[in-house]
């Protein structure tokens, strides 16, 4: 379809439709008159370079949305938008603008959305510098924010202390401050593949605002002068031949209660690590046997013994304060 294959008037008189979709089409201005009954609107995939207040049903002397007070979900992805939308629908739930061109995200921008969960701007033209750090001081009830595939150095400021999941991978990142992530009390994702992160960008504590955080697997791209590595008590399923490559001083790994399974455990994931001395599995779902290098012995659950930096607090134990530089603590390492 094209802009002009469709009539101004062509949904204005369906009073009852609450999804339309027009994806993958060549529209370059979005339809008007969306009527006021509609809770979905998917317009991805098309070549939409404007959206006008009139498409969604408001009046010159309104503001854009006031009138689609059930609109909830909003796709906008694959277009060729330059800037958010003015006046977003106020009761947006899910807003999906990924793989367009937005540079900017302005104090004004997402100030009327406070309903929104999901925002999804990945693969746009984000710049650090071109973000307000206002713009998401409204998103009390954000959840998951995916910011990947930009050209952000750092982490935005401001981000709603309710964020649960926040997605930054592939982005310029290369350095986090002690406050990076300060006041996120509730993450429990954090994306960070693919930046440029390096030991010296990263600033001691700076996880500390994220006791919630989960890891599904272990993280990548790890600081190589790392030695000793606290993943216990994740839900981490498998340990592949490559999970260790860029942590080659590791001393101690500390696996305990995650979902490791022995079939999951590579074997040859530990065969680069020639300082190896602790390697504890216990509390997996299934007993883990792993040939530690040099030693001749395999390391199991019931051999392995505490390294100086774990105390009488258990899993949560942290390193002394000469060895804080050099640990990756519980929950404190990212993908």
């Amino acid at each position: 379809l094209l802009l002009a294959g469709l009539p101004d008037e062509v949904f204005l008189f369906l009073s009852r439709l609450q999804y339309v979709y027009l994806a993958n089409n060549r529209l370059t201005v979005a339809p008007r008159f969306l009527p006021e009954s509609l809770r979905i609107a998917d317009l991805a995939a098309n070549a939409l370079t404007e959206v006008y207040p009139l498409t969604f049903g408001g009046k010159p002397h309104l503001r854009a949305f006031d009138k689609l007070r059930r609109l909830h979900t909003l796709h906008i992805y694959n277009n060729l938008l330059e800037r958010v939308p003015p006046s977003l629908p106020r009761r947006l739930r899910s807003l999906m603008m990924l793989h367009n061109r937005i540079s900017q995200l302005g104090l004004h921008d997402l100030v009327r959305t406070y309903y929104l969960s999901e925002l999804n701007l990945s693969y746009n033209r984000l710049q650090s510098e071109r973000v307000h750090r206002l713009a998401f001081r409204k998103l009390r009830r954000l959840q998951s924010l995916d910011l990947s595939g930009n050209a952000l150095t750092t982490v935005p400021q401001g981000l709603p202390s309710g964020l649960r999941e926040l997605w930054l991978k592939s982005n310029l990142i290369d350095r986090l401050g002690e406050d990076a992530l300060s006041g996120l009390s509730s993450l429990a994702q954090l994306h960070l593949a693919q930046n440029r992160l390096r030991d010296s960008g990263i600033a001691l504590g700076s996880w500390r605002e994220v006791p919630g955080l989960t890891l599904t697997q272990v993280p990548s791209d790890l600081p190589g002068s790392l030695e000793y590595l606290h993943l216990q008590e994740n839900r981490i399923s498998t340990v592949p031949p490559s999970a260790f490559l860029s942590t080659p001083q590791l001393r101690g790994v500390f696996l305990r209660y995650n979902r490791l399974t022995a079939l999951a455990v590579s074997q040859a994931a530990f065969s680069t690590l020639r300082h190896l001395q602790v390697l504890d599995t216990t509390g997996n779902p299934e007993p883990i046997s792993i040939q530690l290098r040099g030693t001749g012995e395999p390391a199991t659950p019931t051999d392995i013994i505490p390294t100086p930096t774990e105390t009488s607090q258990g899993t949560r134990g942290l390193p002394s304060q000469q060895e804080t530089s050099r640990h990756a603590d519980t929950n404190e390492t990212v993908q």
